[in-house]
C-alpha cells in the first residue's frame, strides 16, 4: 500500500461503515413479500407493467391508472417484470436496498463536495439512511418513487458541485456537466412528481456558485 493510498482508504472508512450498517438494517427485507397496500395497483396486477406492449404510449408517460405520472418508476418495475415476473418479491426489494444504498453514497459525496470532513459527511449520510422515515419506502416496493427521486437529485447536485480550477474565480460547469445533471433532474421528476424541485435546487446551487455575490443573495432570496 503506497503513502497516499491509506489515507484515501481512511477517508472512504466512515462511509462504508454506514453503508454496512444500512445493509445490516435494511437487508432482512430482501425476505419481505408484496403486501396488498398499493403493491397490486402499482405493480403485480398493473397493466402498465404485466401488460406493457398493448399500452398507448400516453398512458405509459402519464400513468394515470396510479393517480400521478411516475413513468421512469413504472419501467424499472417493468424491466425487473420481463427479468424476473412478479411471483418473487425478493428482486423488487433487492433493488430498493441497492437504490437506498447508492442514496447515501451519494450524500456522502454532495457533503464532501461541500467541504465537510469524511466523519461529518458519514455523521450526515448515517441520520439520512438509517433514519425511520425511510424505512418505509426501503422495504415498501411501492416506495421506490422516493428512492429513484432522491438518487437522481442527490446525482444532479453532486454533478453541479464539480470542483472549481480556480475558487477565486466561479466558473460554470462544462455542458456535459450540466447536460449530465439536467437529465437526472428530468429523472428525478419522471420518478415522482415533487421530483420537480430537484431542478430548483440545482438551479439555486449553481447561481450560488458561478453568479457570484449577486448568485448567492439570489439564491438566499429563492430558499
Amino acid at each position: 500500500m503506497t503513502p497516499l493510498s491509506a489515507p484515501r482508504l481512511l477517508r472512504w472508512l466512515p462511509l462504508a461503515l454506514v453503508l454496512a450498517l444500512a445493509l445490516v438494517v435494511f437487508g432482512p427485507s430482501l425476505g419481505f413479500e408484496f403486501v396488498e397496500w398499493d403493491d397490486p395497483t402499482f405493480l403485480t396486477q398493473n397493466p402498465l407493467v404485466i401488460d406493457a406492449p398493448h399500452q398507448s404510449a400516453l398512458d405509459e408517460l402519464l400513468t394515470p391508472n396510479l393517480g400521478y405520472p411516475i413513468p421512469f418508476t413504472v419501467l424499472t418495475y417493468r424491466v425487473e417484470n420481463a427479468l424476473f415476473g412478479v411471483s418473487n418479491a425478493a428482486p423488487y426489494h433487492f433493488t430498493n436496498v441497492l437504490l437506498h444504498l447508492l442514496g447515501i453514497g451519494l450524500l456522502y459525496a454532495v457533503a464532501r463536495r461541500l467541504k465537510l470532513s469524511p466523519v461529518a459527511s458519514a455523521f450526515a449520510a448515517a441520520v439520512f439512511g438509517l433514519h425511520p422515515a425511510v424505512a418505509e419506502s426501503v422495504s415498501w416496493v411501492t416506495g421506490r418513487k422516493d428512492l429513484l427521486m432522491t438518487a437522481a437529485t442527490l446525482g444532479a447536485l453532486w454533478l453541479i458541485l464539480v470542483p472549481q480550477p480556480n475558487p477565486a474565480v466561479p466558473a460554470k460547469p462544462s455542458r456535459a456537466v450540466l447536460a449530465s445533471s439536467a437529465l437526472l433532474c428530468v429523472i428525478a421528476l419522471l420518478s415522482k412528481p415533487t421530483g420537480a424541485c430537484a431542478a430548483l435546487v440545482a438551479g439555486v446551487v449553481l447561481a450560488a456558485r458561478v453568479g457570484g455575490k449577486s448568485g448567492r443573495l439570489l439564491a438566499l432570496k429563492t430558499y
